[in-house]
């Protein structure tokens, strides 16, 4: 066997012989369409029958991590990655039709910037480029992009700027020229920071497309760097009106910005990646910790908050839109709080415009149920069923699914009693976030959510269409999210994966500069990391070459007995090329179908939907849609680089190594 540590994108397609026009639906924004539902209701061909001969098709190999979704309109696969960098690929052929860099990446990570001007504080990612979901305008074959880097090449590496590219669909060329995203909220909340300034800005929210009345506009969010509630910087929401963007007469690229926290801080709107529902010329979106609506009123971090858009109007204002507040709901307050950064915005919002839902979570791993005709400002009588915790099953006392709101709140309930679910009170010590949006589906008479928290196994409730409320738990997966989570007090960074007993032995017998894999440290430390089927797995077979005497935990290189792995200062300075040849030859591969998921908060989670077909040796791994996390606001995006995992005989993982995901070579990876 070989190990491919020859990293790149790798994006699977169904071979389930079935004509070419069953995947034809098109994906032009973040969560399939503006609902965010994450649902093709277009799919008619999958079913549990033939999800197993799932198989890759073919892959796309592109130059740096990527932190949005794909998007695909007709026979056609847009990606975008963190050098700022476009690329357009024939699904049918796998052949690349355009590619451009937008904007020169910046290094983001702490170690490379003065104090205050970093947005990496683990030093994972040396470059920062597109990390919002562009939108792509189908009518008018019109590609939407934001980019966060250096004016030009020669810039500093502390000079960034916000740019919104109008761009053909086909080519990649400049429709109309890009424009500087500036300017000072209309709520009297701050303004939007370029060149120099700090606090910066993160455009992590996929961008929205509204068509309001025929005259559309998009939309760009951003959270914020630092995310303090008393300021200075703010979440903010945008809105270009196309018009403007296309220096119509009567109109200019001015747009619409709406501050989270006008008389305060934070408030950042990210959730996770996915971008505002949008119904007609209304937007909804949950915010993240700041200053909240009970701590000081006008303000809107913890919230789910209702805007309404209006179109500019030529000659007025030179045609600059509105965003107005329509409505919202103040969840909580930190401020009472242990912990003051639990994002009610980890999560982005489910809309169904037929049934009148709006459905969303957080970090406290809790579901909302919202009246989108009423949020309910302070209070959730309006709710269609009390918030009730979706991740896990939390002991008693804890309030079921679906009750109705007239239910008296226990004292003691999640939803009371806000810090019962910070990690020090969960019962297994572990965090069970919401870090990505649930996904809606329908059947019949009624349909499915379907939530996946961190460290937990994908949950699935039901919703009555005649109440609207969710009405019980239905099911759970049995993968857990996350694997096994170190317990409390170990390190999870680069060179101190392992628990202090297991890192001072390594540290003692092979010396500072190498991080020997010894026996002891794989006992004590590698079977609380793995995912209990991979242990299971590797225990059964501890007498085959893929024992769990061969570490593989989250490393791209795989040790063999005798060989130290080098030291991750030693390892970042060496580059792709030499990476390569020399994880090739030091170290016996081992790789399999799937892998150890990643544990380190922030990162996304995967989950497995396919397993190997029929006849073929060759195992593929699908996506979780936008039921799994993918983002960090506050620690840089969540890495996704990972080695090709299809091998002829089972094994374990090969994840890579930190050093490795901060090199600049070519990365791949699986969707």
């Amino acid at each position: 066997m070989t190990l491919l540590v020859r990293l790149g994108l790798l994006v699977l397609f169904a071979i389930l012989n079935v004509p070419t026009s069953a995947w034809a639906v098109d994906v032009w924004t973040v969560g399939v369409n503006n609902t965010r539902q994450g649902w093709n209701k277009g799919e008619t061909t999958l079913t549990t029958a033939n999800v197993p001969s799932l198989k890759k098709l073919r892959e796309f190999v592109v130059d740096e991590k990527i932190d949005v979704s794909p998007l695909v309109v007709g026979n056609r696969l847009y990606i975008f990655t963190m050098t700022n960098t476009a690329f357009i690929f024939d699904v049918t052929t796998g052949g690349q039709l355009a590619r451009r860099q937008l904007a020169t990446p910046f290094d983001p990570a702490d170690i490379a910037n003065p104090p205050g001007k970093g947005m990496d504080l683990h030093n994972i990612y040396r470059n920062w480029g597109i990390t919002a979901t562009p939108v792509i305008d189908v009518a008018s074959n019109t590609i939407y992009v934001t980019t966060f880097g250096k004016p030009n090449p020669a810039s500093q590496n502390i000079e960034r700027n916000n740019i919104l590219w109008i761009l053909d669909a086909n080519s990649l060329a400049d429709k109309k020229p890009p424009v500087l995203i500036e300017g000072n909220a209309d709520n009297c909340g701050g303004g939007i920071s370029n060149g120099f300034a700090v606090p910066y800005q993160k455009m992590r929210a996929g961008l929205g497309l509204i068509d309001a009345g025929g005259h559309k506009a998009v939309v760009v969010s951003f959270s914020i760097n630092g995310e303090n509630p008393r300021g200075p910087g703010h979440g903010f929401v945008t809105a270009f009106d196309v018009r403007g963007l296309d220096r119509e007469n009567g109109f200019t690229p001015r747009p619409a910005i709406f501050s989270i926290t006008p008389g305060g801080g934070a408030g950042g709107v990210w959730m996770s990646g996915s971008g505002p529902a949008i119904e007609g010329d209304d937007l909804y979106f949950t915010t993240g910790n700041g200053m909240d609506p009970g701590a000081m009123p006008g303000n809107f971090a913890e919230s789910f908050v209702k805007l309404h858009y209006t179109p500019g109007q030529a000659g007025a204002d030179n045609g600059k839109p509105k965003l107005d507040l329509a409505d919202f709901w103040g969840a909580f307050s930190d401020f009472s709080r242990a912990d003051e950064d639990q994002d009610l915005g980890a999560a982005g919002v489910v809309l169904v415009p037929e049934r009148g839902n709006l459905i969303g979570g957080g970090k406290d791993g809790i579901l909302y149920n919202l009246n989108r005709n009423n949020l309910g400002h302070n209070l959730w009588d309006p709710q269609f069923n009390l918030p009730f915790v979706a991740t896990y099953l939390p002991n008693p006392p804890h309030g079921a699914a679906g009750l109705p709101t007239t239910t008296p709140a226990n004292p003691n309930w999640p939803i009371v009693k806000l810090d019962r679910n910070a990690a020090a009170q969960t019962p297994t010590g572990k965090t069970y976030h919401i870090h990505g949006t649930p996904v809606y589906m329908e059947r019949a008479n009624g349909a499915n959510i379907y939530v996946w928290g961190e460290n937990e196994r994908l949950k699935a409730y039901n919703l009555d269409f005649a109440t609207k409320r969710i009405t019980a738990f239905k099911a759970e997966g049995t993968q857990f999210a996350s694997g096994n989570m170190l317990r409390r007090g170990a390190c999870r960074v680069d060179d101190s994966w392992f628990p202090p007993t297991a890192r001072r032995r390594a540290q003692a017998s092979s010396g500072p500069h190498t991080r020997s894999r010894g026996t002891p440290i794989r006992q004590s430390c590698m079977e609380r990391w793995w995912p209990m089927t991979l242990r299971q797995w590797s225990t059964a077979h501890s007498s085959s070459s893929c024992s769990i005497a061969t570490p593989i935990r989250a490393t791209t290189w795989v040790t063999s007995p005798s060989t130290p792995l080098p030291s991750s200062q030693t390892a970042r300075s060496m580059s792709a090329r030499s990476a390569t040849r020399w994880s090739s030859t030091a170290f016996e591969p081992r790789c399999c179908g799937r892998r150890a998921n990643e544990n380190r908060k922030g990162q996304r989670h995967d989950r497995t939907l396919s397993s190997q077909a029929p006849g073929s040796t060759t195992a593929g791994r699908v996506r979780g849609g936008s039921i799994a996390g993918r983002h960090h606001p506050k620690r840089g995006p969540a890495g996704r680089a990972g080695a090709a995992r299809f091998c002829s005989a089972p094994g374990l993982c090969a994840r890579p190594s930190r050093a490795n995901r901060g090199s600049r070579g070519p990365q791949r990876r699986d969707l």
